[in-house]
């Protein structure tokens, strides 16, 4: 369960930071005068987002991947014994 969870955080944050991302960009090349004249067009290296869009979602994986699979492990009565 522990892991559904994670990758469904890990997926709408991935999407969700994607777009913010694309569109701040976006906002950026349209608002800043004079970058036309320069040559400065709006574009997006899908490649590129794509492969940073994945390194993210693996870092996040492996980052959670270990406590989840070691908190599973634990049994509910053992874990609240600790918190007290």
């Amino acid at each position: 369960m522990l892991y559904i969870e994670s990758d469904v955080t890990t997926t709408l944050g991935v999407l969700v930071g994607g777009a913010i991302g694309v569109f701040t960009s976006y906002g950026v090349v349209q608002s800043t005068p004079g970058l036309e004249a320069l040559g400065v067009t709006f574009r997006i290296p899908w490649l590129d987002l794509g492969l940073i869009l994945l390194l993210v979602y693996v870092a996040v994986f492996l980052a959670t991947f270990l406590p989840a699979r070691s908190g599973s492990r634990v049994s509910p009565a053992e874990a609240v014994r600790y918190t007290e």
